[in-house]
C-alpha cells in the first residue's frame, strides 16, 4: 500500500521523491503538483518519506500481513 500524502499540507518540496530508496515516488517537472506513488508495489514501509517530510503531510500505511507479523 502507498503512502498517503495530504495534499492540503504538501509543499511539493521533493523532499520523500529523494530519500525513497524504492523510487515509489515520482514529481512532475514544474513541482506544481503533489508527488505520485508511481510505485506503490516497490513500497519497502520503511517510513523515510515520513521522518523526511517537512509538514508531516505522509502517513503509511502498513499492510495487514506485516502488521501481524510486528505484534
Amino acid at each position: 500500500m502507498p503512502p498517503l500524502i495530504d495534499e492540503d499540507l504538501c509543499t511539493r518540496c521533493g523532499a520523500c521523491v529523494d530519500v525513497c530508496q524504492s523510487d515509489v515516488f515520482s514529481m512532475a517537472a514544474d513541482n506544481n503538483t503533489i508527488p505520485a506513488a508511481t510505485h506503490a508495489d516497490e513500497c519497502w514501509h520503511c517510513g523515510a518519506c515520513v521522518i523526511e517530510c517537512p509538514v508531516d503531510a505522509i502517513a503509511l500505511r502498513i499492510p495487514l500481513p506485516m502488521m501481524v507479523c510486528y505484534k
